[in-house]
């Protein structure tokens, strides 16, 4: 199987592989202590935590929790406020909760004129509140203006949380330079595997964090056995992550450029993100007259995994709400794929891919075609 779909989730690296092997046989649980290997697991925690925090460029008394996926830490922030803004781009852990949505325009760029409209109002009631705004879009790979975000969130008494999740593996961030008070980010994204996720809080949001989850582990924050191994496995991933970001982003882009320039060889084609400010990795493309589930599914049994829209939204027969809320018109919004590359891309695979496609959209639309001969004969 050729690979295009890491925005959905990466492969095990190596090296994560065998730090989580490793870490299988220290067993003890980290929170007794009273005895050499719980405490021996505590402070390899701790030492995780230490990793992400420097990784984010956070305060060493800041907090890093744990959880169970990206998903899990945002609805952890987003559940601890009466009052939420969010945009109509988020994942739909946050999409979902049905909070007040900031419009957006046609390139996926937050309305500043809206947002800070409604901080307004939210800073009125005398209330905290909080924004949420992902940093990049999972279907569309689009980046916001984090600075430009967090400076109206917090010019009118708000906190400000991140979806990092799609951000992370291809930018380097620095939570304090560009004012994020709470950040999320999956390990699955970064080569660790699915069951690992991370929440950050800064000291002054963390006392307004209230646990989906009881217990005295997390600060109190996020009850449960920590996942020891997964935990060490996901500090090997922000290790290697730190130490080849730049080359994975300029090989991203490359790919993205690659394919970009070879589809246009293709008619009536469009692709949906080609002038936002992306991170590189994600190619949203359409296809007039080529369904992508009919698209996605061909390839597939041709040996090529690629997404229609998100992979958080591929059991639903509704089109995207992102496509959607950026205006992408209906000739195009049912049949729009998503690309999406990583470090260890071939332009081997990428040349194989582009072959495939266009043999399957040219017999697609010569099928389309033929039917609609047919039909306007027997309608004579």
């Amino acid at each position: 199987m050729k690979y295009f779909d890491n925005a959905a989730t990466t492969q095990v690296l190596p090296t994560v592989k065998s730090a989580i092997i490793k870490a299988l046989d220290l067993y003890g649980n980290p929170s007794a202590t009273m005895y050499d290997i719980g405490m021996t697991n505590k402070l390899l925690i701790e030492n995780c935590k230490t990793t992400i925090l420097s990784f984010l460029g956070a305060d060493d008394d800041d907090l890093i929790l744990f959880t169970s996926s990206a998903s899990e830490s945002n609805s952890t922030v987003l559940k601890s406020f009466e009052t939420c803004l969010t945009s109509s781009l988020e994942h739909k852990s946050i999409y979902g909760l049905n909070k007040s949505h900031i419009g957006v325009d046609k390139l996926g760029n937050i309305n500043n004129d809206e947002l800070s409209k409604m901080c307004r109002e939210a800073s009125m009631n005398g209330d905290n509140y909080l924004v949420s705004i992902q940093g990049a879009n999972n279907e569309l790979g689009n980046v916001q203006h984090i600075s430009t975000i967090s400076k109206i969130v917090h010019n009118n008494g708000g906190f400000y949380h991140c979806d990092a999740t799609q951000l992370i593996p291809y930018v380097r961030l620095n939570v304090k330079e560009l004012g994020i008070d709470a950040l999320s980010f999956s390990g699955h994204k970064i080569g660790c595997p699915k069951g690992i996720g991370v929440l950050y809080l800064n000291k002054d949001i963390a006392k307004h964090i209230k646990p989906l989850i009881y217990g005295a582990q997390e600060y109190g924050l996020r009850g449960g056995t920590e996942n020891l191994p997964y935990i060490v496995g996901l500090q090997e991933a922000i290790i290697q992550l730190n130490e080849n970001l730049e080359d994975n982003r300029q090989h991203v882009f490359n790919c993205n450029q690659y394919l970009s320039e070879k589809l246009y060889n293709i008619p009536d084609i469009k692709i949906i993100n080609e002038d936002m400010i992306t991170t590189g990795s994600v190619l949203s493309v359409a296809f007039k007259d080529v369904p992508a589930d009919t698209l996605v599914a061909e390839l597939n049994d041709l040996g090529f995994a690629i997404s229609a829209g998100s992979a958080c939204n591929t059991s639903s027969i509704e089109p995207s709400y992102v496509l959607k809320n950026i205006g992408v018109s209906g000739e195009y919004l049912y049949n729009t794929i998503r690309i999406s590359f990583s470090g260890s891309t071939s332009f081997e695979d990428i040349d194989a891919l582009y072959e495939v496609i266009e043999t399957i959209v040219n017999k697609t639309r010569k099928f389309l075609a033929f039917c609609k001969d047919l039909y306007d004969i027997n309608n004579e």
